[in-house]
């Protein structure tokens, strides 16, 4: 599922007659800019933070990164200020000159310490803010030609949002401010492979604990990042404690995939009995709510 923001390319065209678009005598400055607005948080609502960082790839159509990366264009750092991308070095990226066409891999946040084998590591076993962050990656833009015209570059979200929400009756409701959401049967670590957008590698089962957003005296809510599913169906299990009181634990299993919010709904309950009903709309979300037998 793209996010509805994009970065747009826009090449400044330096010395060359738009007549003639068969060759290029000068090289055509690629100048990038952005169309999402800076906020103030990272990539939320699918604006960017002022200051933040993207890497940019140019590459020779159709080869792969460990061959065929322009040296000049290799893993280019690009801030983001305002509706703007400004490299974060002195010169430009230019087009190759000729007609030679190029594909571009962009993604964020940007990494100086990429490996030879192209990978970025994914770890999302810190669920605090100033520690983690979205994943975005984009590959759409192939056999791409020098033209001064602006190029389009579409993101994806990587990493699968998980919210929480839960609540109870008056009868069933623990300390929702004390709560704490944890979830069991996920990876933490994984790597984002540049070649594909693939997140691989996955490693680490250590329970997740989820960041508390707010909470009242009827209800929690919790949201956590954490790595897609990599064979289908796992099984996972939500886990809420008070202290002093019983654990609530829900065993299940899930396939998630890169790109969707899922919103997940658990409602504690002194009767028996769970319930289960989901709808998919866009980040893409998809919404799950359960009812919980009281411990």
């Amino acid at each position: 599922m793209f996010v509805m923001a994009a970065i747009v390319i826009s090449a400044a065209f330096m010395g060359c007659n738009k007549n003639k678009p068969e060759k290029n005598e000068e090289p055509l400055a690629v100048n990038l800019t952005t169309n999402i607005v800076a906020s103030t948080l990272k990539v939320s609502n699918d604006n960017w933070d002022v200051g933040d960082k993207v890497g940019i790839y140019m590459k020779r159509e159709g080869s792969f990164l460990n061959d065929g990366v322009f040296p000049e264009a290799n893993n280019v750092p690009m801030y983001a200020i305002g509706q703007s991308l400004i490299p974060d070095r002195p010169q430009p990226i230019f087009y190759p000159n000729g007609n030679g066409m190029v594909d571009f891999i962009a993604y964020y946040p940007y990494d100086p310490s990429v490996d030879f084998n192209y990978f970025i590591n994914v770890d999302v076993s810190n669920q605090d803010p100033a520690f983690l962050h979205e994943i975005l990656y984009s590959d759409n833009v192939k056999q791409q030609e020098p033209i001064p015209s602006p190029v389009e570059l579409r993101f994806q979200y990587s990493l699968v949002k998980i919210e929480v929400t839960v609540s109870g009756t008056l009868n069933s409701s623990p300390d929702f401010g004390s709560m704490m959401a944890t979830i069991e049967g996920m990876f933490n670590n994984g790597a984002l492979e540049l070649e594909t957008g693939i997140i691989t590698n996955r490693n680490n089962l250590n329970p997740i604990m989820l960041r508390n957003k707010g909470s009242s005296n009827v209800f929690a809510t919790f949201e956590a990042l954490v790595l897609p599913s990599e064979f289908g169906l796992e099984n996972v299990s939500f886990i809420f404690e008070v202290p002093g009181r019983p654990q609530y634990r829900y065993d299940t299993s899930f396939q998630f995939d890169s790109g969707k919010l899922y919103k997940l709904n658990f409602e504690l309950e002194p009767e028996n009995g769970v319930t289960l009903k989901t709808f998919i709309e866009p980040r893409t979300v998809e919404q799950h709510n359960f009812l919980l037998n009281r411990p």
